[in-house]
């Protein structure tokens, strides 16, 4: 219950990281039950690294970046992830971006190059 700010924000990143490797499930809901702002966002950043990076579901952690608040880092993060994806499972990372109902047409031509080996 710290007051918002960056030490809160980056506190519920790595707890969000940590959490997401553990139980996707749980920590999901509680990203889900924050309101919009700088430690949703920082919450969301955690989930979705963690989501990609250990291949558990990385479809979840691109479909919560592309719901953060802030458009600047929205827009680094998914681009973050999508990097990792497309790193181990290019074809996922390109059919994601091709279909998420999350993404503008400017998000995909923005994102799909980064699709690529």
């Amino acid at each position: 219950q710290s007051p918002e700010g960056d030490g809160r924000a980056e506190a519920a990143r790595a707890a969000l990281n940590q959490w997401t490797k553990t139980d996707a499930e749980a920590a999901s809901a509680w990203v889900a039950a924050q309101p919009d702002g700088p430690t949703r966002d920082a919450s969301i950043q955690g989930f979705g690294a963690a989501a990609v990076a250990s291949k558990k579901d990385p479809e979840a952690g691109l479909e919560w970046t592309a719901t953060m608040s802030n458009p600047k880092l929205r827009e680094q993060w998914l681009g973050n992830n999508l990097r990792n994806w497309a790193g181990y499972d290019s074809e996922a990372a390109r059919a994601w971006v091709q279909s998420s109902p999350r993404l503008s047409d400017a998000d995909r031509e923005v994102l799909l190059p980064l699709t690529r080996k």
